[in-house]
């Protein structure tokens, strides 16, 4: 993941005090930054292939060049603009290495069995009333039936 082409450049006129940078890899990330010169950069990473990212960043260096930008020094602290060094910036975006699956062993759970479990009350329509829909459910209630006792 060597760096295969790298730029930077300065741009101050007309109020401005701007910097802009890009640089590729031989995996086909595209990485560029802007800003304020001296500020943190904005930045913009694209896994594009090698083709098009070597294409994008040759574009984007001399549409920069056209208009009026010069060549600067990455890692002067004047412009603030951080050298990738030869493999990158390490916090760049990398194409996913693949790993092997990682097994998982199932997880076990102990169940009590002697814990009576709690059934539901059945579930059955409730008549039809106005303001309720018909056909909707609801629980039964346990009704204790007594009768009095006559007195004789």
């Amino acid at each position: 993941m060597a760096i295969l082409g790298k730029w930077a450049g300065s741009f101050q006129g007309g109020g401005s005090d701007k910097v802009w940078a890009a640089w590729y890899d031989s995996t086909g990330l595209y990485v560029a930054g802007w800003g304020r010169r001296g500020q943190r950069l904005q930045r913009k990473e694209e896994l594009l292939g090698l083709g098009l990212a070597r294409q994008k960043f040759v574009q984007k260096m001399t549409e920069k060049q056209r208009e009026g930008y010069n060549t600067v020094p990455f890692g002067d602290s004047y412009y603030a603009i951080p050298d990738p060094g030869p493999l990158g910036l390490p916090n760049a975006v990398r194409p996913p290495v693949a790993q092997p699956p990682v097994q998982i062993p199932p997880v076990t759970r102990a169940t009590p069995t002697s814990v009576p479990t709690a059934t539901p009350a059945p579930v059955v329509p409730a008549p039809g009333r106005r303001g309720q829909r018909k056909g909707a459910f609801a629980p039964v209630k346990p009704v204790l039936i007594t009768r009095k006792r006559k007195e004789w």
